[in-house]
């Protein structure tokens, strides 16, 4: 990697957090930052993200192996952008999160109009197959929001042999639900198609 003295000098700054450095990234890097938040549009918390990005491209530096200013700023912008996914993906699992919350218990569909026909539909299946709330929520997370077992324990402050039970237990309430309604819709199909005969 050939780096010149100037561009060690600037890395060198940015790890001991430098006045200098710090001129640097406001301006030559944090304008397209906060244009890539923009675009995911962010822009509702622009300077915390901006700070948080900051705080990453400091714990992070050494790591990059960018050998001029502008690799170092598409490596900054790749962090940003990378970031922004993220943030994004935690406000989408946030709701679900706050139905389990004892203190919102009672509010916990007062979003069902903004979901889909099929989110809604989803919901009742499940209302109707898993009785306990605690497999409902552990279900949910697991395959519609793609969390893990122990992101799950984590989110729920359970444990994960907590989780994996609850997850073994629902996915049985829920084979027997389904496997029940369809063998009563087949017994329906069957009556209907005996009436005509």
């Amino acid at each position: 990697m050939n780096r010149t003295s100037e561009f060690k000098k600037l890395i060198q700054q940015i790890k001991e957090h430098d006045g200098e450095a710090d001129t640097f990234l406001e301006a030559k890097v944090k304008p397209s930052v906060l244009r890539i938040i923009r675009n995911h549009r962010l822009t509702y918390q622009e300077e915390d993200l901006w700070q948080e990005i900051r705080t990453q491209v400091w714990k992070k530096i050494d790591t990059c192996l960018a050998d001029s200013e502008d690799c170092l700023k598409n490596w900054i912008r790749s962090i940003t952008y990378h970031h922004c996914r993220n943030v994004l993906r935690s406000e989408k699992r946030a709701p679900v999160l706050l139905q389990y919350c004892s203190e919102t218990e009672d509010r916990v569909h007062a979003g069902a109009s903004d979901s889909s026909l099929a989110d809604q539909e989803l919901k009742k299946t499940l209302d109707r197959a898993l009785k306990n709330r605690f497999e409902r929520t552990v279900i949910e997370l697991r395959y519609v929001y793609d969390y893990t077992p122990t992101e799950i324990a984590q989110k729920l402050q359970k444990s994960i042999n907590t989780v994996n039970t609850s997850l073994l237990r629902a996915k049985k309430h829920l084979r027997t639900y389904l496997l029940d309604s369809h063998q009563q819709r087949q017994q329906i199909l069957l009556h209907k198609e005996r009436q005509r005969v």
